[in-house]
């Protein structure tokens, strides 16, 4: 099940690993801003940072008894400020960011390529 290489989870699978019905994850996603975006067919996906917090707040409330505003305090303590967090991008718009990286590349090569041949070298 687990895949070290996927980086983006469904809600189905969130659930499945963290133990929890669909609508506390819901729940939670509100309550401790847990970023999940949507892909392009609507579907709410998940990173692992975001499954890490689900554990944690799973194990703060239903392990250490704290309620939801206790955990809330809790993980803002253990968070980083938000201008050190790394924003989250739609996975759609890095695949196509990563498209036009490797086609300016490509671009560039053929550019030096044709200069070459031009030349007579």
């Amino acid at each position: 099940m687990d895949s070290p290489s996927k980086l983006f989870f469904k809600r189905s699978e969130v659930c499945e690993r963290a133990g929890v019905p669909a609508h506390v994850l819901r729940a939670w996603e509100g309550e401790f801003s847990i970023p999940a975006v949507k892909s392009a067919s609507g579907q709410k996906l998940y990173r692992q940072a975001d499954i890490d917090t689900v554990l944690k707040v799973k194990a703060l409330i239903y392990e250490q008894g704290l309620t939801i505003s206790g955990a809330r305090k809790r993980l803002d303590a253990e968070l980083p400020p938000k201008a050190a967090q790394i924003p989250l991008r739609d996975p759609t718009t890095e695949l196509l960011h990563e498209i036009r990286t490797d086609l300016r590349d490509l671009l560039t090569l053929l550019a030096g390529d044709g200069r070459n041949s031009n030349d007579g070298t």
